[in-house]
């Protein structure tokens, strides 16, 4: 559970995310699959190659009972239906996820049963349905991000230890060692920032808050080859809980977030031709924690983050939003695009007494 956001951001997130919401807007049920799974929050969800979603951990208030959780399900999109798996070593939750070129997902860091910072990590092999511990993190951290390189390694980057401090520090995984190596410090520590894979190979790293309080609006590149972090274009306000997703044409969309005073609707993108952030059409929603999915024509889909369910779709060839049709309920998150175009959303039960998880049809 994310009991460490800092001061401004944690009382936003606790207004916009768990208030009643209003009764949502109903949609087909013919296509809106409510599927029951385990209420979990700050778990990590994967698509993997089969088709299936691969859900891990997370924080878990069950019939009155909080824990962290070592359980792991697999949603069949084919059949809607949900089905267990192997179980972690260590429970986790806040932990980061990334599919690997051979299939396998590397599981790393999050809170323990104590919410303390884990520096272990995992892996799930989708063939057997069995974990394995592999190398060790150098730095315990949780909610940091992981970005899969161009090498085949990844980039675990910034985030907050055991203590509670949000990190500069980052770590690079080799998959065919084990083993994780330092790499270049950040600038800045963060925490609640995004990562982003830019099509050259360096990683734009965004925004996101530190342990003293600040929100930030730096953002900085990192150098696969060197390992070396430089400063880019800063952002036009500072914001944390935002999202960032990579365009078909190389740009980068951040929406939303908190601000030191209120959520934001604002959204920005980022050239990495210019290394600038110029300003896009503002959500008609303020929304921070939100989902923002990627859809196969190129625009973006955000959900959640907000007081009551509500939908909208970005459009990079007009940089505006248009309404879309809410979820039944609030989720939040994350959110997965499913081979079918439909999206999976998480973290349900908060809103919607019992469903911890819905479908959410893909626009037509």
């Amino acid at each position: 559970m994310n009991t460490v956001l800092p001061t401004v951001a944690a009382t936003l997130l606790s207004i916009l995310l768990v208030a009643p919401t209003a009764d949502p807007t109903p949609i087909h049920r013919s296509r809106d699959r409510m599927t029951v799974v385990v209420d979990r929050q700050d778990a990590s969800a994967t698509l993997l190659p089969s088709g299936r979603v691969l859900v891990v951990g997370g924080f878990c208030r069950c019939g009155g009972d909080s824990r962290v959780l070592d359980s792991a399900v697999l949603y069949d999109v084919r059949t809607g239906h949900w089905h267990p798996t192997g179980p972690l070593h260590t429970p986790r939750d806040g932990q980061t996820a990334t599919l690997l070129p051979s299939g396998r997902v590397l599981v790393v860091g999050g809170h323990d049963a104590g919410l303390a910072a884990l520096a272990s990590a995992e892996l799930y092999d989708p063939t057997t349905g069995r974990w394995r511990p592999t190398g060790a993190l150098h730095d315990a951290r949780a909610f940091a991000t992981a970005t899969l390189l161009r090498t085949g390694r990844v980039l675990v980057v910034g985030g907050q230890d055991a203590g509670g401090a949000s990190l500069a520090s980052a770590e690079l995984y080799d998959p065919r060692a084990g083993a994780w190596t330092r790499t270049g410090t950040m600038r800045a520590p963060r925490v609640h920032h995004t990562a982003t894979l830019l099509p050259m190979g360096a990683v734009l790293v965004a925004g996101g808050g530190t342990s003293d309080g600040a929100i930030l609006t730096s953002a900085e590149l990192y150098d696969a080859r060197s390992g070396r972090w430089t400063r880019t274009g800063t952002l036009h306000i500072a914001r944390i809980g935002h999202t960032a997703t990579l365009l078909p044409t190389g740009r980068v969309l951040v929406s939303g977030g908190g601000s030191r005073r209120a959520a934001l609707a604002s959204a920005e993108l980022y050239d990495p031709v210019r290394g600038r952030w110029v300003r896009t059409g503002a959500m008609a929603t303020a929304r921070v924690g939100h989902m923002a999915v990627p859809l196969p024509d190129g625009q973006v889909l955000a959900l959640g983050g907000a007081v009551s369910p509500s939908a909208e779709i970005y459009s990079p060839r007009t940089g505006t939003w248009t309404a879309a049709r809410p979820p039944r309920t609030d989720c939040a998150g994350p959110g997965t695009l499913l081979p079918t175009g439909d999206v999976l959303l998480l973290d349900c039960a908060r809103f919607a007494s019992g469903d911890g998880a819905i479908v959410y049809p893909r626009h037509t």
